[in-house]
């Protein structure tokens, strides 16, 4: 990606997928002349452009505005809402953010970075609305939030905690602003600022960003305006919805269907007899080293896919895969704070990289396969290399982040999940009493993390699968 970023600053819209997908430099230097001789601007769209809408005005006037919570506001914007964000919009939770504060802090300069904040970003000053039978993004043009200050003589860090599970236990209305900052001091040497925000906002490269845009803006007091903002991205993003975009997944998925893990060979409790109950799984492995031009991702992805055909007896998988949804050439894209990241299907006989990643699993389900419009993905897995612990500084100031999250909702998904460490790969499973057993899970995380340990220490080996392994009958409509 930040081979990509750098071409993009210097006119070159090369795209990951691109880069991955050339074999030599020679291809790669002949993919950048053709991109050279057919690169088009990005054009800043009107209001409403990625709803559709002839009239925009009236949809805003008699719509939007009447289910807006505030007063004397002004909208910028009303866009769609992605496949990613639906869940989170829906549920109405939020996630918390701490960052833990050593020192003589200056309380009104932090306040002042964290309304520099709202002004930069425009995901920070979007409300959500249902429409439909989905949910639209409103972005608000101005927003004055004011960051309270508490002082307490506990702990700030456990009193900060208390706060957050005291505010999770209250939804935020729809039409509401969701972004909250609030300073909790411990006399004049510790402090924690807690910063509120729904998933619906926000993926793992966001948070790095704002915290650095806060520690500028204390310093600085201003901070330099964004290049993109997430407004830009997601009419960017529609760009992949076009006939080039639903060609290559119909002929990516072609003659495939969904592999899915059975609940009945593993063990699923019976949802009509006992609640659903989540089951969360982790494990450590010695960080492993990956053959020659192979990533850690590629290795957790072999290693996921190889147990897969062994539980399910497939030799063509599809299942899901997290991507971090950058890849588009729009310019400051890495600096985009908001949800760019997507699940896309991905079929284990193509080892290529994929292209056209912003597309949402429904669009792709009811453009380009036969599959019935309610496919879900029978597992998803995620390599997930950024680390939302982060140690920075505030003028001189340490500060440290952790997450309070107090969701209750179980997941009806398979999540697998690697997290690479300094000297270690940690490996987490998420996944449904429905799907399967706490027993079947633990055998499944064993598996996949001896898998990637043989993969790494003796790629030459061949490893066996069982002798009925299969390719499945691809689904056809009826």
């Amino acid at each position: 990606m930040r081979f990509a970023t750098i071409a993009r600053k210097n006119g070159i819209n090369l795209s990951v997928a691109s880069i991955f997908g050339q074999a030599t430099l020679v291809d790669l230097a002949s993919k950048t002349r053709m991109l050279l001789s057919n690169d088009e601007p990005i054009q800043k769209q009107p209001p409403c452009w990625s709803l559709g809408i002839a009239n925009p005005e009236i949809l805003i006037r008699d719509v939007i505005s009447p289910c807006i919570a505030m007063e004397n506001f002004s909208i910028v914007d009303v866009l769609r809402t992605t496949e990613f964000q639906r869940p989170f919009i829906s549920s109405k939770r939020c996630t918390y953010f701490l960052l833990n504060i050593s020192g003589r802090l200056d309380e009104n300069r932090l306040k002042g970075a964290c309304q520099a904040l709202i002004e930069k970003h425009d995901i920070l000053r979007t409300v959500f609305l249902p429409y439909g039978d989905s949910f639209v993004q409103v972005v608000i043009r101005q927003i004055d939030t004011p960051t309270p200050i508490l002082k307490t003589d506990q702990d700030p860090v456990i009193f900060s905690e208390s706060i957050c599970r005291k505010d999770s236990e209250t939804e935020v209305p729809f039409g509401t602003p969701i972004f909250q900052s609030t300073i909790v001091s411990q006399h004049k040497s510790r402090h924690v600022l807690i910063i509120r925000l729904s998933h619906a906002q926000y993926d793992g490269v966001s948070m790095p960003v704002l915290y650095q845009d806060i520690a500028a803006a204390y310093l600085k007091k201003t901070i330099t305006p964004a290049v993109a903002n997430f407004s830009t991205y997601i009419n960017c993003r529609l760009k992949d919805h076009s006939a080039t975009g639903y060609r290559f997944w119909r002929e990516f998925l072609q003659g495939s269907s969904m592999t899915y893990l059975d609940g009945l060979s593993l063990g699923a409790a019976d949802a009509d007899k006992h609640p659903a109950t989540e089951t969360r799984i982790s494990r450590e492995i010695q960080f492993p080293i990956p053959p020659p031009g192979i990533t850690i991702a590629t290795l957790f992805k072999g290693a996921w896919s190889f147990v897969l055909a062994s539980l399910t007896s497939q030799s063509d998988l599809v299942f899901g895969q997290v991507v971090n949804g950058r890849s588009i050439p729009m310019d400051g894209v890495e600096q985009v704070v908001g949800p760019c990241v997507n699940i896309v299907p991905v079929r284990d006989q193509h080892s290529r990289a994929v292209p056209f990643e912003t597309l949402d699993l429904q669009d792709i389900v009811a453009n380009c396969t036969p599959w019935p419009q309610t496919t879900r993905l029978g597992s998803i897995a995620q390599c997930q290399n950024i680390d939302l612990d982060l140690k920075l500084s505030i003028d001189g100031l340490k500060c440290t982040t952790t997450v309070a999250a107090f969701h209750t909702e179980v997941t009806e998904d398979f999540y697998i999940v690697a997290s690479p460490m300094s000297d270690r790969l940690v490996i987490d499973i998420s996944v449904s009493s429905k799907m399967m057993s706490v027993k079947s899970a633990e055998t499944i995380i064993e598996k996949v993390s001896e898998t990637i340990s043989k993969f790494s220490s003796n790629p030459g080996d061949r490893l066996s699968l069982p002798e009925n392994l299969t390719a499945r009958e691809p689904y056809t409509k009826k």
